[in-house]
């Protein structure tokens, strides 16, 4: 199966899987991020720095995975993708335009992945300290750009904003979310 064949089938799946292990989905789901981010600082603070914690889990989360650079731009593809047809499943013209913004960090990030990596061999013994160091460039340089992201975020949108402080129990809420309420409170 295709990695966007891949994406579009758990998108559309998985939201109900998560829905019988009582986690709010679609519109709930949103309404309960959005408790939260109340104020339009905070709420514009989420539409600048969330790009950018995208862009950074872009580059350190395939990073995980010691594989050719080909199938990290599959994985980035694939959460791309997943991300996307659950949004567009929720409303399409909001899902279209998280879409359009979030396309910017997917290209960037593989970009740089493809740059760095393509002059190099995963199968090649030879290579395997450079390839190596160059994973855990990435995944250093994506972990501190999404953290800073992340404070920025929590600290000049909730904190300076006076908005309650992000819930911890809504970390999973937050992971499916955020990026859909970036965008879709400009609506």
């Amino acid at each position: 199966m295709s990695v966007i064949a891949s994406g579009i089938s758990l998108g559309a799946i998985l939201p109900t899987i998560l829905s019988l292990c009582g986690v709010y989905i679609g519109g709930p789901g949103i309404d309960y991020y959005a408790e939260v981010h109340t104020k339009p600082l905070n709420s514009y603070c989420h539409t600048i720095g969330m790009p950018f914690t995208i862009y950074g889990m872009l580059l350190w989360i395939p990073m995980i995975f010691e594989r050719d650079y080909k199938d990290y731009k599959k994985i980035q593809q694939f959460l791309y993708t997943f991300y996307m047809t659950h949004y567009m499943l929720i409303d399409f013209k909001i899902g279209c335009a998280v879409a359009c913004v979030y396309a910017v960090p997917l290209y960037y990030s593989n970009l740089h992945i493809g740059r760095t990596f393509e002059t190099i061999t995963y199968s090649n013994p030879q290579h395997k300290s450079i390839y190596d160091y160059f994973r855990l460039t990435f995944f250093v340089k994506g972990v501190m750009i999404s953290t800073a992201a992340l404070l920025f975020q929590e600290g000049l949108g909730h904190w300076l904003s006076g908005d309650p402080a992000s819930r911890l129990e809504g970390v999973p809420n937050a992971i499916l979310y955020a990026m859909y309420y970036s965008v879709s409170h400009l609506f």
